[in-house]
């Protein structure tokens, strides 16, 4: 099967019994039906032994042998030869035999030689050495005195085998592989290139080898001879290399063999700087790189290689890349070109370069390419790349990168003059200055870089991402500030680029980049410990972005001092009890921006100034007398002498008094506190003393004040308004439990981020409401940059990705409360104590923010019914979030939350969901129109498993609609009878299906809606439907389709979505009533069922162009629904979809969504299912490492997790993520890599990866409490007190006080009785 081209091609040759003709050519296997057929097979079931010397000329055994070499020959070609020609070819015949049939005979002949002794065997070998020198003399003498012809090379017993085969073949003979009907080529393969055969072949007895044409011809693409001599070795990397090894056989003979490329000699050749080597495919673009990589190639006798090659023109080679050898070549050592690289013309020089001369030549080639092309931006990175090569090159030299940095920084300085304020140039610029300068001078340089480049996200992104890494200069206070700097600065960019008149588009990028600091600013204020500050800062932001005023004449400075005074006055806010919004309180107050004033300026425009000028004026120039309501007689003055007399009375009266007291109450001192701790029994000073021995925290404290300080975290959240003419209660400051961190107006000032879109405010609402753990689904899509922040940066497992992680399948159903947990992944739920059997504390640890305290759900519940009330009426998300929201049970310890939901959930399940259906009936009383809250109700009710009341919301709902706004019908019809369909089908039964056909087809044909009324008894549910009705519904469809899609390409929304799923399921339904109903059976024939749902699916998706779909949330939902139907075809229990068909669209829609959770969980379960989680792995490990990402390192963690014995698998898994310069700063990561090796039993392992992960992710408060609470036991003393003053150095929020558990615990000792 070789190829005359040079390609690779495999055979595809199975391996049978030939029959007929070729039974009686090889009676091996044919029988017994041959003379020698017994001694063929009982020699070829014997494996191949050693050669053996052989006997001596003459003897009988060589006789025997030369015998059974001539039968085997005769069988071979009984007709080829008469019996004179076989008797004079007998002594051929025995020289030129089959590779096994003399191996046969050697067997045979070796229980005679082995009786020789051994001194025949050394005479023998004497004569055969001076035999040798003899042949070797006379061949010399006869070379130099007569010309020498073509030596005569020995054949082979292959070649010898060949032979005979095709005389045999022209002889009209059967031979091995008559039975192929084809052989493979070089531009046509078999379908079936590789298959397994286990069978076997009895010609590999026979021929103790394997059919020449049954091994797949390989040959090396190398013209060149660029791996010429190359052979298959084993070696690892990064290890001390020795000598070349030999074996036993080569050590016998004394011929060695030549060195292996990992021998010590040529691993020191390699690293030499003087080896010349070829490189090919570094050539830069231009007419100068191209005419040095053709002189290059020019000196290669490449031929006809280079004809179909990537990358190569007809005008010249722009790029040769030449593959490795990675198999054992098939030709010859001595077929191979001697001289690759010689001319034509003349004899030159081998090419390449050593490294001092590749560095001279490229820097030229850069220097000439530079002055050429400066406006080429990636040709400057390049060269500023290029530098980092001779940093490799110089292995070994000391002071090389700080020379290097220099050089890189001078010519990325020269870049910048061609290319003012590219962000790709400055951060390549400050990424060569780490290297030599210090954490101080870093920073000074990112602020005059951010000083002229402020208005670059990308800059600000980097800045802040390089600013949380730096472990000793990390301190929240300054984070903080880099954060609200961020903001200001790309809200005054959006205020320029608005001014200026830029696009849409670039409005709406430099909005989403504002919104995302400002969210990314909150979620690290939470995870810091400043709850009060995120929540205050949410709040602020809600209110000047959703319920603000219009903007008044004084500008934006004018709405900053009105919302000021909207703050210092105490009004409640969004999600406090009474808030009605901004808006609506000026309106109550009276007030308003732009209500006018004495002066003739905005009332609130003022605010800031007039108060600013009252407290720089101060001083006692504005007292104002106070007058007396009545005249005041006239007093006359006394005079001296009666004067001294009273005060002399007054005072013997004085004395007189203070003595009779004296004599009736006894002054007695106040106690100490000291001796009132003494009278209790506990003496303060040696309690403290005896804990505070040796200047160490003791464990048990430790864990104490780790569990009170989780406690008030979950409690303590609610911002407390430090106001202007309110004085600090001291023991509001200090003590209570629901006492908050107190907040002025300055601290949350830049939340304000002033006026937004229509989207960035509804992105805005959204991300805050995830931040408060609301369930808002696929709102975005995954490859949004917000949602990649979201899952990077989070610290905890909540919500759909605590279902698919948690839970021993990988598909996402259900709520986080009903979570099915796998005994083995416990440890990815950090927070909960390790090998636990109590799902309680686990459940806790996954609980979204609202759910970790009765007054944080309340609060939540608040923010959604304003929302709901206010500025969207109708979304639809918010009104499912709100009834998800208050459906929960939410007790005040929420560690025994999920445990009381389970022991009694008839009862608080049933007031959860009556408090949810009673916020649902309150909404509609004030919103009739509101389908998004009908749909959410209904919606309720079912999960709830009342179908019945269900249904009766949902024909209300879709009754009502012709009284409804036509705009508002239009948009959620779809959507509400999509779902109406889904419920039912969810609900199971006979009439599901019919029932949900019911609904479609009314959304397809149009017209009022009647509910489904199911036929008595004796009747059928399917005779209501006629064909006339399908058809309709059809043609409906196709109608509202085709105007769907005709504006796919521009936009394409959730609306659409709902539209298309709707027509989808309507088709893949159709077959269940085509089964019961004869005329629609007829009507439809075989063009309905999963097959046209899934046409219809891609044809949505097809039509919106693939850059749209990225960031496009409809077309990603659409995918979902695909290939869900998809999988649950090929799960069933009779599939019609094959899983290869399931595999295949999945793996086309993570192409484009690669971080889609769902999608993710359908492809594992897909290859669980089918047992093939090795390409699962593959496929994650090779996503890891194009995006790293938390999510899909935890999926790949999980997936080798779930095997047997993977404990060191899942080690490196989690080794190689934190490896990753991007991955490293996840804060879930580390926890789930420290609870795994708690749950191995590993301490000291646990204890380093906490010690690690604190300097890589300082301010996850979160790291450190787990640390400080689950291995409190393994740290010394001095560790667990350093941790906790280093959290305090870090600006980290700890709201308990060490002292505070230790005064508890004396006071706990000192009470138990002796």
């Amino acid at each position: 099967m070789s190829s005359p081209e040079g390609h690779q091609v495999t055979g595809n040759q199975s391996f049978k019994v030939p029959q007929g003709p070729a039974a009686g050519l090889f009676p091996a296997y044919a029988g017994a039906s041959g003379p020698h057929a017994a001694g063929w097979l009982q020699n070829a079931s014997f494996p191949a032994m050693p050669a053996q010397p052989k006997a001596a000329p003459g003897t009988e055994e060589q006789e025997a042998r030369r015998l059974r070499l001539k039968q085997a020959a005769e069988q071979l070609l009984p007709s080829s030869s008469s019996d004179s020609e076989s008797e004079a070819g007998a002594d051929h015949v025995s020289s030129e035999v089959l590779a096994p049939a003399r191996q046969k005979a050697q067997v045979a002949d070796s229980d005679g030689s082995s009786e020789e002794s051994s001194h025949r065997k050394h005479k023998r070998r004497r004569e055969h050495s001076k035999q040798r020198k003899h042949k070797k003399n006379r061949h010399e003498k006869k070379k130099q005195t007569v010309e020498p012809a073509a030596p005569q090379r020995r054949k082979t017993d292959e070649e010898k085998i060949i032979e005979l085969e095709r005389k045999a073949a022209e002889q009209g003979q059967a031979v091995r592989g008559a039975h192929v009907g084809s052989w493979a080529s070089a531009d046509v393969a078999p379908e079936d290139m590789y298959f397994l055969d286990s069978r076997g072949d009895r010609n590999n007895l026979v021929y103790n080898g394997l059919y020449r044409a049954d091994i797949a011809a390989y040959h090396r693409t190398d013209p060149g001879g660029l791996a010429r001599g190359a052979t298959q070795h084993h070696g690892r990397h990064n290890q001390r290399f020795t000598d070349f090894e030999t074996d036993a056989a080569t050590q016998k003979t004394g011929s060695f063999s030549a060195p292996r490329y990992f021998g010590a000699r040529q691993a020191r050749a390699e690293r030499d700087r003087g080896l010349k080597r070829l490189r090919l495919g570094h050539a830069l673009e231009g007419p100068q790189g191209r005419a040095e990589q053709d002189k290059a190639l020019k000196k290669l006798r490449l031929g006809h290689a280079l004809e179909g090659v990537q990358g190569v023109k007809e005008k010249g080679p722009a790029k040769l890349s030449l593959p490795l050898p990675v198999f054992i070549p098939l030709e010859q050592a001595s077929k191979q070109p001697q001289h690759a690289w010689a001319s034509d013309e003349e004899e030159e020089e081998a090419p390449g370069e050593s490294q001092d001369e590749y560095i001279l030549r490229r820097t030229k080639e850069f220097n000439i390419a530079v002055r050429e092309r400066s406006h080429d931006l990636q040709l400057w990175l390049d060269y500023a790349a290029f530098q980092d090569e001779t940093t490799r090159a110089g292995r070994g030299r000391r002071g090389m990168q700080a020379g290097i940095a220099e050089k890189k920084i001078s010519i990325l300085e020269r870049a910048l003059e061609f290319h003012p304020g590219s962000d790709r140039l400055l951060l390549a610029l400050l990424d060569a200055a780490q290297a030599m300068s210090s954490p101080e001078e870093l920073q000074r340089r990112w602020q005059v870089v951010l000083s002229y480049h402020g208005g670059s996200a990308k800059l600000w992104r980097e800045h802040l991402q390089w600013q949380r890494a730096q472990y000793a200069s990390f301190a929240v206070p300054q984070l903080r500030a880099s954060y609200q700097n961020a903001v200001q600065a790309l809200k005054q960019e959006r205020t320029r680029r608005s001014r200026e008149g830029a696009s849409a588009s670039i409005l709406a990028e430099t909005e989403d980049a504002l919104v995302g600091f400002f969210i990314e600013g909150c979620r690290f204020e939470m995870q810091a410990g400043h709850m009060e500050r995120a929540v205050a800062s949410i709040q602020a932001a809600l209110e000047n972005t959703c319920f603000a005023p219009s903007i008044p004449v004084g500008g934006e400075g004018a709405k900053a001092g009105a919302f000021r005074d909207f703050w210092e006055a105490g009004a409640p806010l969004v999600g406090d009890e009474g808030a009605t919004g901004w808006t609506t309180w000026e309106s109550k107050q009276g007030i308003g921006l732009h209500s006018p004033a004495a002066n003739g300026t905005p009332a609130g425009g003022t605010g800031a100034t007039p108060r600013k000028e009252e407290e720089e004026k101060g001083g006692w120039g504005e007292w104002v007398p106070l007058m007396p309501d009545t005249p005041m007689e006239p007093q006359i003055a006394p005079e001296p002498e009666a004067e001294a007399e009273a005060a002399a009375d007054e005072a013997t009266d004085e004395a007189k008094e203070e003595q009779e007291e004296g004599e009736l109450i006894e002054v007695v001192p106040e106690p100490t506190d000291e001796e009132l701790l003494a009278q209790l029994g506990l003496e303060l000073e040696q309690q403290m003393a005896d804990l505070m021995a040796n200047d160490e925290l003791p464990a048990g404290i430790m864990q104490q004040w780790a569990e009170e300080e989780l406690r008030r975290d979950r409690v303590q959240w609610q911002p407390r308004r430090q106001l202007p003419d309110q004085a600090v209660d001291e023991e509001e400051e200090d003590g209570g439990d629901d006492a908050g961190e107190g907040l002025e107006f300055r601290d949350i000032k830049g939340s304000m981020l002033g006026p937004l879109s229509e989207q960035a405010q509804l992105g805005l609402v959204c991300q805050c409401l995830e931040l408060l753990g609301a369930p808002l689904g696929g709102w975005q899509s995954s490859n949004a940059s917000s949602h990649q922040d979201a899952n990077n940066s989070r610290d905890s497992l909540s919500g759909p990705l605590a279902q698919l992680l948690l839970q021993p399948g990988w598909l996402m159903q259900g709520s986080s409360s009903s979570l099915h947990l796998d005994p083995k992944l416990t440890w990815l739920a950090p927070g909960a104590p390790p090998n636990g059997k109590d799902p309680g504390p686990i459940l806790a640890a996954t609980q979204p923010w609202f759910q970790r305290h009765p007054s944080r759900q309340a609060f939540l519940v608040r923010t959604l019914t304003l929302l709901l009330s206010g500025p969207f009426p109708s979304y639809q998300p918010f009104c499912e979030a709100l009834l998800a929201v208050e459906a929960n049970h939410v007790t005040p310890d929420a560690d025994k939350a999920p445990a009381q939901q389970a022991g009694d959930e008839s009862t608080s399940g049933q007031l959860s969901v009556n408090r949810a259906r009673e916020a649902a009936k309150k909404l509609l009383t004030e919103q009739r129109g509101n389908l998004g809250m009908w749909a959410a109700y209904a919606s309720l009710e079912s999960r709830a498993g009342q179908y019945k009341a269900a249904r009766k919301v949902y024909d209300t709902a879709l009754s009502s609609l012709p009284s409804m706004q036509a705009s508002s019908s239009q948009q959620h019809a779809a959507s509400l009878a999509l779902a109406y369909a889904e419920s039912e089908l969810s609900r199971g039964g006979i009439e599901a299906p019919l029932r949900a056909l019911h609904v479609l087809a009314w959304l397809g044909s149009g017209g009022p809606f009647i509910p489904f009324k199911s036929p008595g008894k004796g009747g059928v549910a399917s005779a209501a439907f006629s064909p006339d009705m399908i058809l309709q519904a059809r043609r409906g469809f196709q109608t509202k389709l085709s105007q769907t899609l005709s504006s796919a390409a521009t936009s394409f929304e959730a609306t659409s979505a709902a539209v298309v799923s709707a027509a989808a399921l309507f088709e893949e339904l159709l077959p269940a009533l085509a089964a019961s109903n004869g005329p629609v059976r007829a009507l439809l024939g075989e063009g309905s069922g999963p097959s046209a749902a899934v046409a219809l699916y891609q044809h949505a998706v097809d039509a919106v162009p693939i850059e749209a779909q990225r960031f496009n949330a409809a077309v990603e939902g659409l995918r979902v629904k695909q290939c869900g139907m998809l999988l649950a075809y090929t799960t069933c229990r009779h599939p019609a979809v094959t899983p290869g068909h399931t595999r295949q669209a999945l793996l086309k829609a993570l192409e484009v969504y690669p971080e889609s959770a769902r999608l993710l969980g359908m492809l594992a379960e897909c290859e669980q299912r089918g047992h093939t989680l090795s390409r699962l792995r593959l496929h994650l490990t090779g996503l890891c490492q194009a995006t790293p990402a938390a999510l899909l390192w935890l999926m790949a963690i999980k997936a080798e997790a779930t095997l047997p014995a993977a404990s060191h698998r899942v080690q490196a898994l989690f080794e190689q993520a934190i490896a990753d310069k991007t991955s490293q700063h996840f804060p879930l990561l580390w926890r789930c890599y420290m609870s795994y090796e708690i749950c191995r039993g590993r301490y000291e392992a646990a204890r380093r990866v906490l010690l690690r992960a604190v300097h890589t992710c300082p301010g996850a408060k979160a790291l450190w409490l787990d640390g400080l609470h689950l291995l409190a036991e393994q740290m010394p003393g001095t560790e667990r007190k350093d941790l906790i003053q280093l959290m305090m150095a870090k600006g980290l929020h700890v709201r308990t006080d060490t002292y505070e558990i230790l005064l508890k615990t004396a006071a706990d000792a000192a009470s138990l009785p002796s």
